[in-house]
């Protein structure tokens, strides 16, 4: 049986549609289904070069006015902060302040990273440097530390209300022309989101469609999260979602366990981490390795230690590719899929101590036969058991022994391919992927 899809996509504002996750992870495989009568892509764009730069680059000199050189304290040493801190030195800066316990200490280009409880010994003045968390970290540290002078550099609330009655307006109008069987929607930053009292009026218009919306790798940090508030509200108009990277906050979510106690309709999430464009992400044994060991993505939190202890290990021998904060300049998607595939042995680590995620690292390193070192993790063991194109590791230790025995032994590497190739057939073709889904739904 075939279907009428429509695809509402809301870009996260590092990448525009045609390399984003959205097109790559859920319209590419679904319309080269079988599955598929027609399809309609709705794309709502508002990335970083178009919108969000000159916002914040007004912001960050009209504030510095404001602060008259007095100290500041910058909350967040990820990846927001690296990709603004030249911006960010126009403020007296004393320190970083973050959550992750393991960078307390360290230093970012000569700046100390501290606790959010140390915040008041260096000012009483902090900038928010996060536009996916502002309101959270704001609400957070009103109530933790009110003797905080807390600035904001997005709270865009007015210009969102506006932008959310257009994005209605559009997704009202195709829906009555196009008359879809199916919506899927692809959501971005929940500041950003088509918020629910708008999706429950698109719900009642579409009378007898069915809805789905995918959750990304979204942090879980407490019931207060706007990801999780985010998913509360989705739970109330969709038909299914797709949790694409963590099987285990599921089952607490279905057993009511904290931060999930005010989730319902648990029923409709299921575990079903996407798969990528056949036309980019493949196995062709005649491309030749350009990279023995290669790690892929931003240097960012935990996985910065994991980049320079392989560099300083295997220096020329590894490659540190791709990413936000590798040469501020992301590999376009195609460049992206081409090194993966020309890479031998490619590893992946977790970005931050506190959570667990399945990357899409994970699958788009099978989908494209490249023997994959993975950080051992309860998420990834869910969807794939050692030798299925994947070997875990937990310590440098037994990374450094992976790493010399897959380059040591053609055998052994050339095995681990194939019975990955082997698993991604069960798993990884837009017929059996989309197959499950429809059976979910």
């Amino acid at each position: 049986m075939t279907y009428k899809w429509l695809f509402i996509v809301q870009n996260f504002e590092i990448k525009g549609y045609q390399d984003s996750a959205a097109r790559a992870e859920v319209v590419a495989p679904i319309t080269k289904s079988s599955f598929v009568n027609s399809y309609s892509v709705l794309c709502f764009d508002r990335t970083y070069d178009n919108f969000y730069k000159e916002i914040i680059s007004e912001n960050i000199v009209n504030l510095n006015i404001r602060l008259k050189g007095k100290p500041v304290v910058i909350y967040g040493a990820g990846i927001h902060t690296q990709q603004h801190l030249a911006q960010f030195k126009q403020f007296n800066i004393k320190a970083i302040a973050d959550r992750d316990s393991s960078l307390w200490g360290g230093e970012l280009e000569g700046v100390l990273i501290i606790s959010p409880d140390d915040i008041l010994q260096y000012s009483e003045h902090v900038v928010i440097s996060s536009k996916a968390y502002e309101q959270a970290i704001y609400e957070e540290l009103s109530e933790r530390l009110p003797a905080l002078s807390l600035h904001r550099l997005y709270y865009l609330n007015d210009n969102n209300a506006e932008f959310n009655q257009q994005m209605q307006a559009r997704i009202l109008k195709e829906v009555e022309c196009f008359e879809p069987d199916i919506i899927f929607y692809c959501p971005t930053h929940p500041s950003d989101c088509l918020p629910v009292e708008h999706w429950l009026e698109i719900k009642k218009k579409a009378k007898g469609t069915k809805f789905i919306t995918v959750w990304w790798d979204y942090d879980e940090e407490s019931e207060n999260s706007p990801y999780l508030a985010f998913e509360r509200d989705c739970l109330q108009w969709n038909d299914l979602c797709i949790e694409n990277s963590n099987i285990t906050r599921i089952e607490n979510m279905k057993k009511g366990l904290p931060p999930y106690q005010f989730h319902h309709n648990t029923e409709k999430v299921v575990f079903h981490p996407t798969i990528f464009d056949p036309d980019l992400f493949y196995f062709d044994s005649s491309i030749k390795k350009k990279y023995d060991i290669a790690l892929f993505g931003s240097a960012a939190g935990h996985r910065k230690k994991w980049i320079d202890f392989l560099q300083r290990t295997y220096k020329e021998r590894f490659h540190h590719i791709g990413g936000v904060m590798h040469g501020e300049k992301t590999l376009n998607i195609s460049d992206y899929a081409k090194a993966l595939q020309a890479t031998k042995v490619c590893i992946n680590t977790q970005t931050y101590p506190f959570r667990e995620q399945c990357k899409g690292k994970v699958r788009e390193a099978l989908a494209c036969g490249v023997a994959l070192l993975e950080e051992d993790n309860a998420q990834t063991r869910k969807l794939l058991d050692s030798g299925n194109g994947i070997l875990y590791f937990y310590n440098q230790e037994s990374l450094l022994q992976q790493i010399e025995r897959l380059l040591d032994d053609d055998d052994m590497l050339n095995e681990l391919v194939n019975q990955g190739q082997a698993q991604w057939q069960l798993i990884g073709r837009p017929d059996s992927w989309v197959q499950r889904l429809l059976d979910y739904l």
